[in-house]
């Protein structure tokens, strides 16, 4: 094991964060970490955190550098300083830098390229108002977080966070005051922002898109909207979360209300909906075909819920293929900037049917909701094209996302997980349904949101959507949740269709054969 080499810097540096300040205000819609960032408050770093610093920069062969903020040299031999310096030195890194940081030229070349070539940073401690003041103007920020993105590890006080999370506001938080106070004013003037407000002594790590609290507490903020009154949980050790998710709901926060109080009848005003509950029996994907325009069809197969990286020939695509389909494509983007590409989506244009397989309808969300490339797979409708799906697939057609949680498929409802595609508006979609016995998952939708149409699709079972008829195919129930309050003592939640019958969407009844049908 290479011993510890210890390199003083003494940098001097000057003006930064104003620019981390702007970019924070930049909406994003899928922040990710690729690094590890762990936010710690108080000088006293236990060694477990030290540890881990030095397992995500490599080991052995980390280079780290410890950030002081100092006017001069000396302070870095101040008692905090000299028990880190002895900390890190006693994991045997490959090499270990001070860098002191003055406010006299931030932009030295010579810093700039110890930053470079590191594999971890320690940033000490510093008042926020102090730190506003070195940083405003210069690239320190984009350098750590270059560092991040390189796979890097950086252990930092709160007032950094906004540097890796742009949508974060992050203080520590008072015995003395109510932190809460303060940080709900900064996320109500800041739409869309995340507050986190630390307990002392707390570690936050994060990595990717994953929250996870390591050591204290951590208590997560949100402003009111018109909907929802101010959002404030506390996350203890041990606690996972969902980044992203955070974010998404803040965002949501800052738009109109959804779902909305009221919908216009529910009608397909062009194409088709095929929506599989999960088992895909091989008259949905006939009849998904045949509404695509046949077997001569441009189709394509979206995998993108299955994982980050699905595979090229998805298992629905082949039973397309088998069902009769002869021009199946598969269409995967791998990221969301990947959507906004018109070279990437151009293939949409030509698309007469898309079929939206089976995974994680959260993936759906992240990949293409409110994209250029959504835009297109609506048109698919708009020209008399089909749209089909089956599990993730199915619940992603509908106007309310259920169980969109990226920590699992238990929650019905998860704020910033809420809006699906929207090829059938006012309805959320649930499938698996009577197999998995989700009826009082629906039910409890309803109770919440009773404006929307709830329709819980079995195993085996599909419904195909064209104008306001809802037809139910394949093998066993499908579920209607209709009914706008609560139902009554012994009396049904819900309307059963059975393979054949028909549901009129617009007036929310079951159509009885013989009886005319209301145009």
């Amino acid at each position: 094991m290479l011993s510890a080499r210890i390199t003083l810097l003494v940098v001097l540096i000057a003006p930064l964060y104003g620019k981390i300040l702007l970019s924070a205000e930049k909406p994003i819609e899928t922040p990710n970490v690729p690094g590890y960032v762990m936010i710690h408050t108080g000088t006293d770093v236990p060694g477990k955190l030290i540890e881990m610093l030095v397992h995500f920069a490599g080991g052995p062969s980390a280079k780290v550098i410890y950030l002081t903020f100092h006017a001069d040299a000396k302070s870095t031999e101040s008692p905090e300083t000299l028990k880190a310096l002895e900390a890190i030195r006693s994991a045997k890194v490959e090499s270990l830098s001070i860098v002191n940081v003055d406010v006299k030229s931030i932009n030295d070349a010579a810093f700039a390229a110890t930053l470079k070539d590191a594999t971890a940073v320690w940033l000490a401690d510093l008042a926020p108002e102090k730190l506003r003041e070195m940083c405003e103007g210069t690239g320190f920020g984009s350098g750590l977080r270059l560092l991040a993105e390189r796979g890097g590890a950086v252990l930092a006080a709160p007032v950094w966070m906004e540097t890796f999370v742009p949508s974060a506001a992050a203080e520590t938080s008072s015995a003395t005051r109510d932190a809460h106070a303060d940080l709900q004013k900064r996320v109500q003037a800041r739409p869309g922002t995340v507050g986190y407000s630390f307990a002392a002594g707390s570690t936050l790590l994060l990595h990717h898109r994953s929250m996870v609290v390591e050591e204290g507490s951590v208590s997560i903020c949100m402003a009111a909207s018109a909907n929802r009154p101010a959002r404030d949980e506390r996350l203890d050790a041990g606690t996972s979360a969902d980044l992203v998710a955070f974010v998404r709901a803040a965002r949501e926060r800052a738009n109109p209300a959804f779902p909305p109080a009221t919908f216009e009848p529910i009608e397909l005003k062009s194409g088709t909906l095929v929506i599989d509950g999960g088992g895909i029996p091989k008259v949905a994907l006939t009849r998904f075909i045949e509404a695509a325009g046949g077997p001569d069809a441009l189709i394509l197969a979206i995998p993108t819920a299955q994982s980050d990286d699905p595979p090229l020939n998805p298992g629905e695509a082949r039973m397309l293929r088998v069902a009769g389909a002869k021009n199946v494509k598969t269409f995967h983007l791998k990221t969301r900037a990947d959507a906004y590409d018109a070279e990437k989506i151009k293939i949409l244009n030509d698309a007469k049917g898309i079929w939206f397989c089976g995974g994680r309808q959260w993936r759906f969300v992240d990949a293409y909701l409110d994209t250029p490339a959504e835009q297109l797979m609506h048109e698919v409708l708009k020209r008399g094209g089909a749209i089909g799906g089956s599990s993730a697939g199915a619940t992603i057609q509908g106007d309310y996302l259920v169980r969109g949680n990226p920590l699992g498929n238990v929650q019905m409802m998860a704020e910033g997980y809420e809006r699906g595609l929207g090829f059938l508006k006012g309805v959320a979609i649930d499938q698996h349904f009577t197999k998995r016995k989700r009826f009082a998952d629906m039910a409890s939708l309803k109770r919440t949101f009773p404006q929307l149409l709830g329709l819980g699709i079995d195993e085996g079972a599909a419904v195909v959507v064209s104008g306001h008829t809802l037809e139910a195919i394949g093998v066993g129930p499908v579920c209607v949740y209709d009914k706008k309050v609560p139902a009554a003592a012994n009396e049904p939640d819900h309307v059963t269709l059975m393979p054949g019958d028909t549901y009129d969407l617009k007036t929310l009844s079951k159509i009885i054969p013989g009886a005319a049908v209301k145009p």
